[in-house]
């Protein structure tokens, strides 16, 4: 496992005071935006090597315009100066078994980096990985907690391994543009707290 400076590269907590409260998030009344089904290549031969499960359902549900707005408002306008980011809401259901599962390692298709807002979190744990040949190495994790924010480098090999049966609940915020590195920059910059993992 690397040491926190090497792991940020992947991963980091903000201080961010986002105010989520109001959003209409019932997604049984949502559409549907991506069902992740398919397992990718890398997460295949990493499930291959150990004894995880898959999860239930990890969908993605497109949030209204005007709650979008309202989280977008909040953000620095540093921030907003480089990208304008897309909202949605990720909800990922557990099977029914005591076992642990994982939403395999991929690499996010449609993104760059996530800023994550954490509505309910139960002790699910976030991995990011390099490729090594065929092998995938582990260079950092992280652990959220409800209410946190969490930049990710969703460009990188990440996955989540789920051990309860509880419904993992995340506002996430889309940056296609900018890379992580860019939008790290921007908020260290910012007078909130800057929390190392």
């Amino acid at each position: 496992m690397e040491n926190i400076d090497s792991q940020q590269l992947y991963c980091k907590q903000y201080d961010l005071q986002i105010d989520v409260s109001g959003m209409r998030l019932d997604s049984s009344n949502m559409d549907v935006d991506y069902k992740y089904e398919k397992i990718p290549r890398d997460g295949l031969r990493y499930l291959k090597s150990s004894k995880y499960e898959i999860p239930k359902t990890i969908h993605t549900y497109r949030v209204s315009e005007e709650d979008s707005k309202k989280v977008i408002d909040q953000l620095p306008q540093e921030v907003l100066n480089l990208e304008i980011p897309f909202v949605q809401y990720l909800e990922i259901t557990p099977r029914d078994i005591d076992q642990t599962q994982t939403f395999p390692a991929h690499i996010d298709p449609h993104r760059h980096c996530s800023l994550n807002i954490y509505l309910e979190a139960n002790g699910e744990q976030t991995h990011f990985f390099e490729k090594q040949g065929l092998e995938l190495v582990e260079m950092a994790r992280f652990t959220a907690a409800k209410e946190q924010v969490w930049v990710l480098n969703t460009s990188k090999l990440h996955s989540v391994t789920i051990n309860t049966k509880k419904t993992r609940k995340v506002v996430t915020l889309s940056f296609s543009r900018i890379t992580y590195q860019e939008l790290v920059q921007v908020l260290d910059t910012q007078p909130q707290k800057i929390i190392n993992v």
